[in-house]
């Protein structure tokens, strides 16, 4: 969990992690040079459970960096992602584990989730992905939401963000979707809190559609005549998941 000047939504963060049914988890949780309290606020939380690692960087990485420092500490073969403005409602983990766990030819599930401003209950609406995603599928509406998703290390081979990107989460979906595998939706209930606020790094919609763009150009196994038509059915549906999410 990367955490940087949250100080006002980390502790809800930190509490559903806490509060989950599957308790055999670890939580790699990395400060990345915030100047509010947040790195004092996480020290407090977890001081007393061992299941928590806090990391700091001596230098700010942004999202993507931080991620991939936790990444390199973590030890499981699930990897699931939190950020730090965003909530799990307390059996997410317990029901993404058993659905992983029957299927283990899965490299990566996500699941539906609920938009909110951010007061958390007020619930602006809900997102239900399809139930299956391959790589042209994912790029054409990118309906896979981060703080959703459960990679199956062991099946999906190599888990890294993409550090010169703002869309480093559709990159890893690209990357891993490209070495032929298909990611499936392991419920259609919301059991994510997905929080939009003014601080977020996906506010500018215009400059995330800018690095949507160059980054499905630059894909190596992705011709860049269908990468484009691919970004423009991206486009559409970023537009209707806003306007018309149940």
């Amino acid at each position: 969990m990367p955490v940087y000047n949250a100080q006002q939504y980390v502790l809800d963060a930190l509490q559903c992690i806490f509060a989950q049914t599957f308790t055999d988890w670890q939580c790699v949780i990395v400060d990345d040079c915030s100047t509010d309290n947040s790195y004092q606020v996480v020290t407090d939380f977890i001081k007393n459970d061992a299941r928590f690692t806090l990391l700091k960087s001596p230098t700010n990485i942004k999202a993507s960096g931080a991620r991939n420092l936790g990444l390199e500490h973590a030890t499981g073969q699930y990897i699931a992602f939190l950020d730090a403005d965003d909530i799990w409602l307390p059996d997410r983990l317990q029901c993404q584990y058993d659905y992983m766990e029957g299927r283990p030819t899965v490299a990566v599930s996500y699941g539906a989730y609920m938009n909110t401003t951010s007061d958390i209950n007020h619930i602006t609406g809900t997102v239900i992905p399809p139930k299956s995603l391959s790589v042209y599928g994912y790029m054409a509406n990118t309906f896979i939401n981060l703080c959703t998703a459960m990679i199956n290390r062991e099946v999906a081979g190599e888990v890294r963000f993409d550090t010169t990107t703002l869309r480093e989460d559709c990159g890893l979906w690209i990357s891993i979707l490209s070495r032929g595998h298909t990611a499936k939706r392991f419920s259609q209930t919301p059991l994510v809190y997905y929080r939009h606020h003014s601080h977020q790094s996906s506010t500018n919609k215009i400059k995330m559609a800018h690095h949507t763009l160059r980054l499905y150009m630059t894909q190596p196994y992705v011709n860049k005549v269908i990468a484009f038509v691919l970004y423009w059915g991206y486009a559409f549906n970023a537009v209707k998941k806003r306007l018309f999410a149940q």
